[in-house]
């Protein structure tokens, strides 16, 4: 499973380059790049389920079902949006770009159910039209009061307006993510009791676990392996939750 932790690794160092070095850009869907991405999705799933059979984790008939469904999407979603990011920046280094000041409209958080406040969207008027951009978490702390920005524009290779904004200095951005920050605090502080009930919960469960198995004298080694799994996998994926909210959130 190491390839499959280097994968997550690369799209989350990916998703962290976008969030610090780029200030503005949209996000158009490609058609081209969602069938390419359908068609790739099928080889790392592939190579994660036969792993997963050499460990004896398809123990019924649905889970021939279920896993596969759910790494192929896993991994379709994660590679079309890692797709993007890689656009946007290689997009940004390698074409030719014009510096604008772009009269500033409007500026808005913008929040995705209980995700909370993901990014920041930015109204500006651009070649004689109204262009929505979108910003990272800590811009809209950043351009509160501001009438216009300038910026370093291009557009990527997918065809989506990427930027960097000129004049913010290190101390105005470092203020800006210290703004969000304190407000992220603030909206997540929830997940310090949650993330210590999970460690305390695996704890006790695996405990209890081995009791009961001690006092019926032993557990068959099918469904031994089946509940270690169970147990595993949602100790995993709850750990990995909450560090996911905890490194996406944190991002300015």
């Amino acid at each position: 499973m190491i390839s499959v932790a280097a994968y997550v690794v690369f799209c989350l160092a990916v998703y962290i380059v976008v969030d610090l070095v780029i200030d503005i850009h949209t996000y158009n869907d490609s058609v081209w790049l969602c069938k390419c991405v359908l068609a790739f999705a099928v080889l790392p799933a592939v190579f994660t389920l036969f792993f997963l059979n050499k460990l004896d984790v398809f123990s019924s008939w649905y889970s021939y079902i279920i896993y596969p469904l759910l790494f192929y999407l896993f991994y379709f979603g994660s590679a079309y949006f890692t797709a993007l990011n890689l656009d946007l920046i290689i997009g940004y280094y390698t074409k030719n770009k014009q510096i604008e000041v772009l009269p500033v409209k409007k500026i808005t958080k913008v929040f995705a159910g209980r995700a909370g406040f993901v990014h920041t969207d930015i109204q500006v008027a651009y070649n004689d039209d109204n262009l929505i951009l979108q910003g990272t978490r800590s811009g809209y702390y950043l351009l509160q009061g501001v009438s216009q920005i300038e910026v370093k524009i291009t557009r990527s290779y997918l065809g989506n307006y990427v930027g960097v904004l000129r004049h913010p200095t290190s101390n105005q951005r470092w203020n800006a993510r210290w703004s969000y920050f304190k407000d992220w605090l603030y909206r997540y502080s929830i997940l310090v009791p949650v993330f210590i009930l999970i460690i305390a919960g695996g704890y006790f469960w695996k405990k209890a676990f081995y009791g009961i198995k001690k006092k019926l004298g032993g557990i068959s080694s099918k469904y031994s392996k089946l509940i270690k799994s169970l147990l595993i996998g949602i100790c995993i994926i709850g750990i990995s939750f909450i560090l996911l909210i905890l490194i996406l959130g944190v991002l300015p």
